[in-house]
């Protein structure tokens, strides 16, 4: 919204964002990277992303490549909290950053949610220390990062507190069986939804809440 209000509605008016997106995916990778290698090497797996065809080819998709940054700015937390020595300082500051981080994100897509256990267990499980030492600081960074994450995400939360969000959508989504084979699961002789399809899936609700609970009237289609 901003990038058309200021360059004007259009899809050249989108190339800065565009931009902006490609290139915090760029250095936040690199900085994943550093985590672990020298230089050299993170700038070769950079290079190596930045012409890849299956990144090039999610590129021109706004809705699902601006996860792409976010996401990869939040791994880069998760692993700058292993890395660190515990610290008050250090943890606090970091917890503060995933909160922030996430809340924004939150704002770009639900998908975000998903983020928080994450965060949750690499903050208790891979803390230098091992899982019953620092007690005290994990409570108070786990306190930190849902405060950070309320604030910063508080106009889509209180939105979705007020009208409702696209949760049942997305868990419905989840237990279709299009991925079973892939993930090596073993097929049930059911299936609970059958096609990973938004469209699918809010006729298959709908079409059911229209024949069992009329009165409920229109559900919004929240893709």
């Amino acid at each position: 919204g901003l990038a058309w209000r200021v360059l004007g509605i259009s899809w050249h008016g989108l190339g800065p964002l565009f931009g902006t997106l490609f290139a915090v995916t760029i250095v936040a990778l690199y900085a994943i990277f550093r985590l672990g290698m020298s230089p050299p090497l993170a700038v070769l797996g950079v290079v190596a992303l930045s012409v890849s065809r299956l990144h090039l080819t999610y590129l021109p998709i706004l809705r699902d490549y601006a996860k792409g940054p976010i996401t990869l700015v939040l791994i880069f937390l998760l692993g700058l909290l292993v890395v660190r020595r515990p610290a008050w300082r250090g943890v606090l500051a970091i917890a503060a950053a995933y909160g922030v981080v996430l809340g924004i994100g939150y704002g770009f897509r639900t998908d975000f949610l998903v983020n928080i256990p994450a965060f949750f267990l690499t903050l208790l499980l891979f803390l230098e220390g091992g899982v019953f030492r620092n007690v005290g600081l994990k409570a108070a960074g786990g306190v930190v990062c849902i405060a950070a994450f309320l604030v910063t995400g508080w106009p889509i939360i209180s939105s979705v507190v007020r009208s409702g969000g696209c949760q049942w959508h997305t868990a419905l989504l989840g237990f279709s069986s299009d991925f079973s084979r892939q993930l090596g699961l073993e097929e049930p002789s059911y299936e609970f939804n059958r096609r990973y399809s938004d469209n699918f899936t809010y006729v298959t609700v709908t079409s059911y809440a229209a024949r069992v609970r009329p009165g409920v009237g229109h559900i919004e289609d929240c893709q």
